[in-house]
């Protein structure tokens, strides 16, 4: 086999590059393209091979899944736990502050729903979590009466792997966000923006996008007379031309205004410009319109998403802002007369403020006091004074990739800014800002919990790298490692090594517990591509082997020093007609004979060794050709093994969740009743045979039967989708990392009568000394009865099991462990009545 050998000393400098400081997360040298491949990552898996998304799929499953949520609340004894992080943020597309009172504000997160804050922001808490999507576009408050809220689901911005589903429509609220109601809209997919008429609550206008992924007729821009009983398209371009953007003038609301987006997505293409890209205005309230020209960008021209604002305070005053089609920016032009003409700015300073992707941002706000002062929304932030002559830099520092300003038109001072990295508020303007910690809004790849000490948490998270809490709390969580984080864990027998990684396949190891890293794989040169989120996974018999997967599965047998190949390429890379990485997107080792690997690809095919690597064998079979999300091994028996798949059913024979007995000749359907819906994680508890955890895109379902029924596990968790889980066998604990609202976890022990719920950690017995080399005493001076007494290793697995006779029990007795491996072991004891756990070191 040939041997790869990274040398640790030469990328030990650039590795130092990648770990980002708190508030400025880009990676150097990253260009568009790159990051485009990873925005498609959501929708690729989804969507092969399709290439598309079945939304109303979709939504049935989250329906479905809400009415199980709702009978759960009232059966289940047991509730998920939020788990953090608060600190860390996430991507926030919009926020809209109450006019009339500074105590009140809502913010939507891109995939986290939407949250209400009466006290200018010091907290915040959901008010969205009862609805089926939590894909947020838009927010606005009607100024004539603050209690009714509009919010437009499906988030508007161009990318689409830190994306979620294209979602349902408008909802309306009219008692301040405590109860909402759809109303309508369902097939436009994404808002870009809603504006609600300044005296009349009845007369709103939604500009919506329609799919990413398609041309639709049902995108444009809709007015309602009558609060969202019925909606009327009055702006309609063609069905790759959606609306962006929207906003009406409070002294002679006949006057609105709206921008146009021409913008097609394909498999194998992307177009977010257009000659359709233009500024509209209409003079009768909304319903007929005309193209602007006087002064704006010759019409005919290809540009890409139009922002547009005016002064509440002196609405003539009113900017639109430009992308080109190259998506850096393409001018800011300024109005005095109501849109009958228009002048460019001085804005030579803020040419660079969109990078090259303009059309995740392209907003422009204005001050409601002040037509002089505005925000330009960007990559970075930019603020005038003196309209648009000069301009400073603001909210300096802040995590790039701006997406909404909120200024309040009681102190125009009071500022609430929006980022990928959660909220920053500023008293001044701008110039000095606190970044909000109490927000549960991140958007997690992976999740995994710390072997030795379960309060020790790792994620993986969109645009916010690899991150950990070494306490458990929600407001210490601290970034590691850069970039978009994916795999991230500690060695479960010695936690001295934490691994992390961001996309593509750049692996890193610290070897002082997470304070350092180095580099042990360049995922961009040397391994071939990698996945988005490439797998990277130890075997559980000795932790210093690790295997990771490109087109070929990899390993190390020193913790990454060095890797050699140990498979052919088990991808067919065709990228015509698809979405696909070409890429191995799961890999696991099984836990009772570490020569057992399976590997799955992104273009649906299932490969196993049975001689750890020698020879590979293609165990597809008869599973249907779906991205592959989890390949998992079996505690109990090592001929049985588990597959998910994402995808949705197109009129052929497919489920999410496939079962092996003999290691993969044949596959049998476990699905039994869970909904058609994608599947991301799979684990088998190794304290009950049959009893297995789902992670899906509608919440965690769990199974006692190997899969004929499927009951949605705990309640306390909105329907979020999961994206991985983290079973921590000794104290029974499952988390859930979510895409959009931080981790969860649950006591299994409470929820499903897995163990004891009196279950002890310090309690029952003693076990010395700690750590052993030979021979281990245990106690059980305080257990009555005969006591059944095991040992499990830091994988589940037992390694040992005997019963004592009560008075045996308390006079103690001892256990040559002379022939463990050195690592973290549990001592299990149980009377029956009760039941305690304590942990020893084998040295």
């Amino acid at each position: 086999m040939k041997k790869l050998i990274l040398g640790l000393t030469a990328l030990a400098l650039v590795s130092a590059i990648f770990i980002s400081s708190k508030n400025n997360n880009r990676l150097p040298g990253k260009d568009a393209a790159e990051e485009e491949a990873g925005f498609d990552y959501f929708y690729a898996q989804r969507s092969y091979p399709y290439d598309k998304i079945d939304y109303n799929a979709y939504q049935a499953a989250a329906s479905v899944s809400k009415n199980q949520l709702a009978l759960s609340r009232s059966t289940s004894v047991a509730s998920w736990q939020y788990a953090g992080p608060n600190n860390i943020g996430g991507r926030i597309v919009d926020i809209e502050m109450d006019p009339t009172n500074m105590d009140v504000a809502f913010l939507g997160a891109a995939s986290g729903g939407v949250f209400k804050t009466t006290d200018q922001g010091t907290t915040w808490f959901p008010v969205f979590d009862n609805e089926t999507s939590l894909s947020i576009g838009d927010i606005a408050i009607a100024p004539s009466n603050t209690n009714i809220v509009y919010v437009g689901t499906g988030e508007a911005n161009g990318g689409s792997g830190s994306l979620t589903y294209d979602a349902n429509g408008v909802y309306k609220s009219t008692d301040g966000g405590l109860t909402w109601t759809n109303v309508g809209l369902q097939q436009t997919r994404i808002t870009g923006r809603i504006a609600v008429h300044p005296t009349n609550p009845d007369i709103v206008f939604a500009a919506t996008m329609g799919e990413l992924y398609g041309q639709s007729p049902d995108r444009g821009l809709y007015r309602s007379a009558d609060g969202g009983a019925s909606w009327t398209k009055v702006l309609f371009i063609n069905d790759s031309t959606g609306c962006a953007d929207v906003v009406i003038n409070p002294a002679n609301p006949n006057y609105v205004f709206a921008t146009t987006w021409e913008r097609s997505r394909r498999p194998n293409d992307k177009r977010y410009f257009g000659v359709a890209s233009g500024v509209w205005r209409s003079t009768d309230g909304g319903l007929t319109w005309s193209q602007l020209t006087s002064g704006l960008p010759a019409v005919g021209g290809l540009y890409s998403r139009i922002g547009i604002d005016l002064c509440t305070s002196n609405p003539s005053n009113v900017y639109a802002m430009y992308i080109n089609d190259s998506y850096t920016f393409g001018g800011l032009f300024k109005s005095t007369n109501n849109g009958n003409t228009w002048t460019q700015t001085n804005d030579v300073d803020i040419s660079g403020s969109m990078a090259t992707q303009g059309y995740w941002y392209g907003r422009v706000k204005v001050d409601p006091t002040d037509a002089d002062i505005l925000y330009v929304i960007g990559f970075d932030m930019y603020k005038t004074s003196d309209g648009g002559s000069s301009w400073d830099s603001t909210f300096i520092g802040v995590h790039v990739d701006h997406h909404e300003i909120a200024v309040h038109p009681l102190d125009h001072n009071f500022v609430m800014n929006a980022c990928d990295g959660g909220l920053n508020v500023s008293n001044d303007g701008g110039i000095n800002w606190i970044h909000h910690e109490d927000l549960p809004i991140t958007q997690f790849y992976t999740c995994s919990m710390d072997e030795q000490n379960p309060t020790n948490l790792y994620g993986g998270a969109q645009d916010n790298g690899c991150n950990r809490t070494l306490t458990g709390s929600f407001y210490d969580w601290a970034r590691i490692v850069g970039g978009d984080g994916f795999y991230t864990f500690a060695d479960p027998n010695d936690n001295t090594y934490v691994y992390g990684e961001y996309q593509y396949g750049n692996i890193f190891r610290s070897d002082d517990g997470g304070n350092n890293f180095n580099y042990i794989v360049n995922g961009l040169n040397g391994f071939g591509s990698g996945n988005w989120n490439c797998p990277i996974v130890f075997d559980p018999q000795n932790t210093q082997t690790l295997f990771t997967g490109y087109q070929q599965v990899f390993r190390t047998d020193d913790r990454g020093d060095n890797w050699f190949s140990i498979s052919p390429d088990l991808t067919t890379i065709d990228f015509t007609g698809s979405l696909l990485f070409g890429t191995i997107t799961s890999i696991d080792v099984s836990p009772l004979n570490s020569d057992i690997i399976y590997a799955g690809t992104d273009d649906g095919k299932v490969w196993n060794t049975l001689n750890g690597g020698g020879n590979w064998t293609d165990v597809t079979a008869t599973l249907p050709t779906r991205w592959v999300t989890r390949v998992s091994c079996d505690p109990f028996n090592s001929s049985r093994a588990f597959v998910t798949l994402s995808g949705y059913r197109y009129h052929d024979n497919m489920v999410h969740v496939y079962m092996t007995t003999n290691n993969g000749t044949t596959w049998n359907d476990i699905s039994g009743n869970l909904p058609d819906v994608p599947c991301s994680d799979i684990i088998a508890d190794p304290a009950a045979d049959s009893l297995l955890y789902l992670a899906s895109d509608v919440g965690v379902y769990y199974t006692k039967d190997m899969g004929t029924t499927w009951n949605l596990l705990g309640t306390g968790m909105p329907i979020l989708i999961c994206t991985d889980l983290a079973l921590h066998t000794p104290t029974h604990t499952l988390l859930a990392g979510t895409y959009g609202r931080g981790m969860y976890k649950i006591d299994l022990s409470a929820a499903l009568g897995i163990g004891e719920p009196n279950i002890s950690v310090s309690g029952g017995f003693k076990v010395y000394p700690n750590p052993v080399k030979d021979l281990l005493f245990v106690n059980c001076y305080s257990l009555k009865g005969d006591v059944e007494l095991t040992i499990i290793n830091v994988q589940g697995k037992e390694v040992f099991q005997t019963k004592l006779q009560t008075e045996k029990s308390k006079a103690g007795t001892k256990i040559n462990v002379s022939s463990f491996s050195k690592g973290i072991y549990f001592v299990i004891v149980n009377n029956g009545a009760e039941k305690a756990i304590k942990k020893f070191l084998k040295d």
